[in-house]
């Protein structure tokens, strides 16, 4: 008969100016600078109430048991821990052990983002090139964080390293782009599974992103165009000592934070690839045969960050296939996605 309401309200008003300028060096080589000038204000208000249902009145007993077993602060506790010593949810009585969830937070936040490219071309048909940027995304409010304590969150910066090879041959009918890459993030923001009530935002303070990207296409034939791409990309949490855990791992351990510094991230596989075959052909006036099939891969991954037993995803291979008839205004298709009937943890 628990029944807990949640009213949340923010506004956010977002400045930028931005802006490049090229140089042309020589006939084959070119520098260009941007940057962004971004001003972010943000204000939000948060109010977390519980009750029972039947009476419709505050019942303590549920509170602490949503509080201790769900790691959600409530309003109506609050104000009765103010004038009566309740239980902690370590069994120890406690004055004010539940803060009062009725919320607010502003902040404002000004940040300048410059990138720096150079470009050199080899020959007529290729392209090198190298760049540094930095990038920008500003803290907030969690509007579905239990604990008052997560309302807030800071802004997450990165500076970005690239270079790479874009590339056109045989005449033209073919193309590949290959691409080296590395990030590295300060306070990255985090969503991450409490193990209880939801999932809670937060800053990681080090991350690390870097690898190896390559695409291609090939028209082999005037019906037949083959593409493809893979990526190999290495991820660590260099230092991220305040991840969120779940509640057994409390109970357990008696520590309220984790400590996930030289793990990998979540959601990234090491590998990945697709390669996607296209057949096109007339068949009659205005009529045509398109045949599409795409083979994706990827490597295994976890989906949380928690890395709990049974939020890891296996590698898997899927197969999917179009087939068409398109006239002048209209398409007939058949699609059959996941033909491999793979299952894939969503």
């Amino acid at each position: 008969n628990l029944d807990s309401t949640r009213t949340y309200t923010g506004t956010s008003t977002t400045l930028a100016v931005f802006g490049q300028i090229t140089w042309n060096i020589s006939d084959t080589a070119r520098l260009t600078l941007g940057g962004r000038y971004t001003s972010e204000d943000k204000d939000a208000n948060k109010f977390v109430d519980i009750f029972n249902r039947e009476t419709g009145e505050f019942d303590i007993g549920q509170a602490i048991f949503a509080s201790c077993g769900f790691d959600v602060d409530y309003d109506s506790l609050g104000r009765l821990s103010a004038v009566l010593p309740l239980p902690g949810c370590d069994g120890v009585p406690a004055v004010g052990a539940y803060n009062t969830h009725n919320a607010t937070g502003d902040r404002s936040e000004d940040k300048f983002t410059p990138s720096l490219v150079a470009e050199f071309d080899i020959g007529d048909a290729s392209m090198l090139y190298a760049g540094v940027s930095t990038g920008f995304k500003a803290g907030g409010f969690d509007a579905r964080a239990g604990r008052e304590s997560n309302l807030e969150y800071e802004d997450e910066n990165v500076i970005g390293y690239e270079m790479g090879l874009k590339s056109r041959f045989a005449g033209g009918r073919a193309e590949t782009n290959f691409a080296l890459f590395r990030s590295e993030y300060d306070d990255l923001q985090v969503s991450s599974f409490d193990g209880t009530a939801g999932f809670v935002v937060g800053n990681a303070a080090e991350f690390l992103a870097q690898g190896v990207e390559m695409e291609g296409r090939f028209r082999a034939t005037d019906a037949l165009t083959l593409s493809g791409s893979f990526a190999w990309t290495d991820t660590e949490w260099l230092d991220y000592k305040n991840a969120t855990c779940n509640s057994m791992y409390r109970i357990l351990t008696g520590e309220s934070l984790c400590d996930r510094t030289g793990l990998s991230a979540s959601n990234t596989p090491e590998w990945s690839g697709n390669l996607i075959a296209d057949f096109y052909v007339p068949i009659g006036s205005n009529l045509y045969f398109r045949a599409t099939g795409d083979v994706i891969y990827s490597d295994e991954y976890d989906t949380n960050n928690t890395k709990e037993v049974g939020t890891r995803q296996d590698a898997y291979t899927k197969l999917n296939l179009r087939l068409a008839l398109e006239g002048e205004h209209w398409t007939f298709a058949i699609l059959g996605k996941n033909l491999t009937d793979e299952d894939v943890i969503e």
